[in-house]
């Protein structure tokens, strides 16, 4: 038996990787995994429109609630770069509990550290309230 160099995804009870808009290469899509025992359905799609611009959304049923969210982003490596995150939970055929709203900068600073500033403005229930918020990362 061979041994692979990175692990293997474990397909469970649905798991959907696909992208329909990159003609050449391996898709970027990820893979989600289920339970059978939860009852839960997902699906995650992922496309690179271009070298840096990627599109992509994620949904998951679970009993009688909806997750989701849809995502757009440019960010190159060498450049500036932003983002675009919508989401929400739905409880029930009517009840959108939870909704947010992110968007994001995208500095890089050298090639091994990526700051991302941004703004978050979430409603849940009867509560509303924007938020900032600061990621990084960076790699030796």
């Amino acid at each position: 038996m061979a041994n692979l160099s990175r692990p293997q995804p474990r397909l469970a009870a649905m798991s959907l990787p696909f992208s329909f808009l990159q003609r050449s290469g391996h898709p970027q899509a990820s893979l989600v995994e289920n339970s059978i025992l939860d009852g839960s359905l997902a699906m995650t799609l992922e496309s690179e429109l271009d070298e840096s611009t990627k599109i992509g959304g994620w949904v998951e049923i679970k009993r009688a609630n909806l997750q989701w969210a849809v995502t757009m982003s440019d960010t190159s490596e060498d450049d500036f770069g932003w983002g675009l995150s919508l989401g929400g939970l739905l409880q029930g055929p009517r009840n959108m509990d939870h909704f947010q709203v992110e968007s994001f900068l995208n500095f890089n600073v050298g090639k091994k550290c990526k700051l991302q500033p941004g703004l978050l403005y979430v409603i849940d229930g009867a509560t509303q309230f924007p938020a900032l918020m600061f990621r990084t990362s960076w790699s030796l």
